[in-house]
């Protein structure tokens, strides 16, 4: 009895966890979507990416980043180089911010 109210406990969490994802996805966009794809700017972690992604989404520019060409690492780590990318529409004004907060 006890396994059985675990294991439904783990479906329940599980759906909450997608349905999370889910929802986040769609507010801040796939990081690595096609649509999202004029490199704004390179920045040297996922912590930086995060942050400028932060302002501009506050902003309304949906944001999102990826590991670089010339990172050296596969990508499951918090180090190395993101180029930061937004929807072609809003490069200038992710452009203007970008240079405001610099």
């Amino acid at each position: 009895m006890h396994s059985r109210a675990l294991a439904q406990a783990k479906v329940t969490l599980d759906r909450a966890c997608a349905d999370t994802a889910a929802a986040y996805a769609s507010f801040v966009g796939d990081r690595t979507s096609p649509s999202v794809g004029v490199r704004l700017t390179i920045v040297a972690n996922e912590g930086e990416a995060e942050v400028v992604c932060s302002i501009l989404r506050s902003e309304g520019i949906r944001c999102g980043y990826r590991t670089t060409d010339v990172s050296a690492e596969s990508g499951l780590n918090f180090g190395g180089w993101r180029e930061v990318l937004v929807d072609a529409a809003d490069e200038s004004q992710a452009r203007e911010l970008l240079a405001a907060i610099k």
